[in-house]
């Protein structure tokens, strides 16, 4: 982490669950997460099929959490993404968009009510219109929380990693030595994550195939 904040990344998304104190170097990590403003950690939010996974505590304190939970369609793949969730009157900002928000702050752009409706949420020129249940063929889909058609990028290349969806991704180690050019993090949103297949932290895009291709990772 330490490492990443050297090279001064706009924002920093710790996508794994940190919810208990791990030694050694736990001390050393609370630290990390007291002196880093820009760094937003998850929470699982409690729903039908799983129970909640609560935040670091320290990240609690300091409102940098966003929850990652992802909205499945009938096949299985992620077309919608949550940008907020009420629970108990309160609300809850997702982790992608706690990322993208604390980006955007950094070129002037806030979030607003927009034009359209007050209750949608504009992001400079972009206006988040609501998934409505009757949109197509998701008439009587689950519409809880404020959700959007996801507007996911197609490949660009041949490459069926996360590079070929204009996501370049480095490995720890490299972090570590060194080896990984300060111009791919300085002013970016970096993502901190794991590709361990033990973890089935994996779902399909859109553009994923059953057939020939594998799920990726969604934060």
């Amino acid at each position: 982490m330490q490492k990443l904040k050297d090279n001064h990344p706009q924002a920093i998304g710790l996508d794994i669950y940190r919810n208990l104190p791990v030694e050694p170097g736990y001390q050393d990590l609370v630290h990390v997460y007291k002196s880093t403003p820009n760094l937003v950690g998850i929470e699982l939010l409690s729903n039908n099929t799983h129970i909640s996974v609560p935040p670091p505590p320290i990240l609690e304190q300091l409102h940098q959490v966003g929850f990652n939970n992802v909205v499945y369609d009938a096949d299985g793949k992620v077309r919608r993404s949550l940008l907020y969730w009420h629970i108990d009157n309160q609300a809850h900002e997702s982790f992608a968009l706690k990322l993208a928000l604390g980006y955007l702050k950094s070129k002037g752009v806030t979030p607003k009510k927009a034009k359209s409706h007050p209750e949608y949420l504009q992001l400079g020129q972009a206006e988040f219109h609501r998934f409505q249940p009757s949109y197509g063929g998701y008439v009587g889909a689950d519409s809880r929380g404020y959700q959007i058609l996801s507007n996911f990028p197609k490949m660009s290349t041949k490459n069926s990693s996360v590079e070929g969806y204009g996501f370049r991704k480095v490995s720890m180690r490299d972090v570590f030595n060194g080896q990984v050019s300060p111009s791919l993090i300085k002013d970016r949103i970096v993502l901190i994550g794991s590709t361990a297949t033990s973890l089935q932290d994996f779902a399909l895009f859109p553009y994923s195939s059953r057939l020939i291709g594998t799920a990726k990772p969604v934060a």
